[in-house]
């Protein structure tokens, strides 16, 4: 099955290349949880002008909402939702590889809250 994904930002939507949703925490010596849970987003977009995700990102008291939407290319019903809150844009780079016709921007959401398949984590 393919897959297309789509990053929504202050009414803007933003195609997805490939994104990582990562929710861990610490552990003791013996391999039980010791702390609460942590999120992040780590998102590749098509390299932009939009000047939105880099404002973002450059005012370090700016937070957002959002959401991600992955679907199946063959059907019309979404098939993961992934929303925040108050979330920041902790990481910003525009990578380009000359020798495959590589340019991305890849970003690095973290914040408050993250719900996804049905669960909410608010840190």
């Amino acid at each position: 099955m393919a897959y297309e994904g789509k990053l929504s930002v202050d009414g803007t939507d933003y195609d997805i290349n490939w994104m990582l949703l990562r929710v861990i925490r610490d552990e003791d010596k013996r391999g039980v949880p010791s702390s609460r849970p942590e999120w992040g987003m780590l998102i590749a977009l098509d390299a932009m002008e939009d000047s939105t995700i880099k404002n973002w990102m450059i005012d370090p008291h700016m937070q957002k909402d959002g959401k991600v939407t992955l679907n199946r290319i063959d059907e019309e019903a979404s098939y993961k939702e992934i929303e925040f809150k108050k979330a920041y844009c902790a990481l910003y780079k525009d990578e380009f590889f000359s020798d495959i016709d590589y340019l991305n921007t890849v970003i690095y959401i973290i914040g408050n809250e993250v719900t996804f398949n049905k669960a909410t984590l608010n840190v």
